[in-house]
């Protein structure tokens, strides 16, 4: 079994109970990850709102009621529920600029075409809300990665768990 096929495989739902995580360890993993690369442009919680991990962890478990928190997952089970999980972390995406009226003024400016008040408020949008979407953008993102390195160690699992074994035929490439 070629690696593509058992990526394909461990996605699909193979079962195997190495490399399985429920969302708190995975979430805790991936900020240990995180620290440990160095990776210091975006942060692991949402919002300001949120003071640590443990009262994010509280709120998706309590108030968002993620289905699978509390259950170990691998492949893509664990991949739909990560991505339920970013949908959540965008939720929280803001402007956290107050805009003032010398702020609307000034975006407005002079023009001597047509501008809309919809390219006013498009022109405040970008220049305020670019950055802090590109950070939540950016955690999404490396969630993904992260979440793909996680597998290759789940799908070498796999694969060895087939060599020499009698399920071995089941996976093979032979049979479509």
């Amino acid at each position: 079994v070629s690696f593509a096929m058992a990526l394909t495989h461990v996605m699909e739902g193979v079962l195997t109970t190495s490399r399985s995580m429920t969302l708190e360890e995975e979430l805790r993993a991936f900020q240990e990850y995180r620290k440990a690369a160095g990776s210091e442009h975006f942060s692991c919680l949402p919002s300001r709102a949120f003071q640590s991990l443990d009262e994010y962890l509280e709120y998706l478990r309590g108030n968002m009621q993620l289905a699978t928190f509390d259950v170990e997952l691998t492949g893509g089970a664990q991949f739909r529920r990560l991505m339920s999980e970013v949908e959540v972390f965008l939720r929280f995406s803001e402007i956290s600029a107050q805009t003032k009226k010398r702020d609307v003024i000034q975006a407005r400016g002079v023009s001597m075409g047509n501008l809309t008040w919809r390219d006013v408020v498009v022109k405040l949008l970008s220049t305020e809300a670019h950055a802090p979407l590109q950070r939540r953008v950016q955690y999404v993102g490396e969630r993904i990665k992260w979440f793909f390195e996680l597998q290759k160690e789940a799908v070498l699992d796999f694969m060895d768990s087939l060599r020499g074994s009698p399920s071995a035929s089941m996976y093979s490439p032979l049979y479509p």
